[in-house]
């Protein structure tokens, strides 16, 4: 079973919403304390694999000290994710590898350094980036892609994926964010839009024999790659800024509501995000047995 701990660190880049991230405001960063203490939860509630996620963790003083954690709390698989931009000077991957993570996760906005560093806000991000990959490599660490869909970008994603197969990348994490954040909104694509863009390249990736997983696009948009649905193995999010640092309950029915009437993948697909259908309608959303409702309330589908 797969864990994911968000951090609350606060990112290394002023560009809103590009990241996993709970809905409403941001909290403090988690203490070191709670980080600790949501290792050993996450290990005592059966996880294998442990991803620190939620900001650029890395540039956190304790970061080092918390995979070591991990790995010394038995988890087979300890992954970071990161801009990349800390992870491409000298030595940081090895570093960040001896602590113990043995998968490092690099965020690319576009295939191109035009459009990644715009969206980045930030000259030479993309260059960072693919260095930071080429160096986590060959310090051992497997290395991912994490691939927000972007209005902008979302036509290149098969380009993306051959870029970073060059690289030797082992897997992809393509995502659909809500995008809390106002100003983010309009540069996220609608996930049905972006859906056969995203199918041509789960098809490159997995041809090459690559892991592939997609957060929040509903099963009918992914076709025969229904599979990648991180939602279907249901991994345990822990956001330890909470007191309890306890799972997230239901955080991907909150997060895509209720799924299409009269579908056949209800038993495992959550329907499309909530907050989507609130802005573009049910558009491209179409159950597998019924059309979705074209009235009623947007979150609500199967109402009068």
């Amino acid at each position: 079973m797969r864990a994911f701990v968000f951090t609350g660190s606060p990112s290394r880049r002023p560009s809103p919403g590009l990241c996993l991230a709970l809905e409403g405001p941001a909290a403090p960063a988690a203490d070191d304390a709670a980080i600790r203490k949501t290792i050993e939860r996450a290990h005592a509630a059966g996880a294998s694999a442990l991803t620190f996620t939620g900001g650029e963790v890395l540039a956190r003083p304790e970061a080092l000290d918390w995979l070591h954690a991990a790995r010394s709390a038995g988890f087979r698989a300890v992954e970071v994710r990161s801009d990349g931009w800390l992870l491409a000077g000298a030595g940081a991957a090895e570093r960040v590898v001896a602590a113990g993570a043995s998968h490092i996760g690099i965020e690319l906005l576009a295939g191109d350094a035009v459009a990644h560093d715009h969206l980045a806000a930030e000259p030479g991000s993309f260059a960072r980036a693919l260095r930071a990959l080429r160096a986590s490599r060959e310090a051992g660490a497997a290395t991912r892609v994490v691939v927000p869909l972007l209005r902008g970008t979302f036509r290149s994603l098969p380009s993306l994926v051959r870029r970073a197969l060059a690289l030797g990348i082992s897997g992809f994490d393509f995502v659909a964010i809500d995008g809390p954040d106002r100003p983010a909104q309009p540069l996220l694509a609608h996930p049905a839009i972006a859906a056969p863009h995203l199918r041509a390249a789960i098809d490159l990736a997995r041809t090459a024999r690559r892991r592939v997983s997609t957060w929040s696009v509903a099963e009918c948009l992914l076709a025969e790659h229904a599979d990648c649905a991180v939602e279907r193995g249901r991994p345990l999010l822990f956001d330890a800024r909470r007191v309890d640092a306890g799972p997230i309950p239901n955080y991907f029915r909150r997060q895509h509501g209720t799924p299409c009437a009269g579908c056949t993948l209800t038993a495992s697909c959550d329907g499309p995000m909530a907050a989507e259908v609130g802005r573009h309608g049910w558009g491209g959303y179409i159950g597998r047995n019924d059309p979705p409702p074209t009235k009623g309330d947007p979150d609500t589908p199967g109402s009068p």
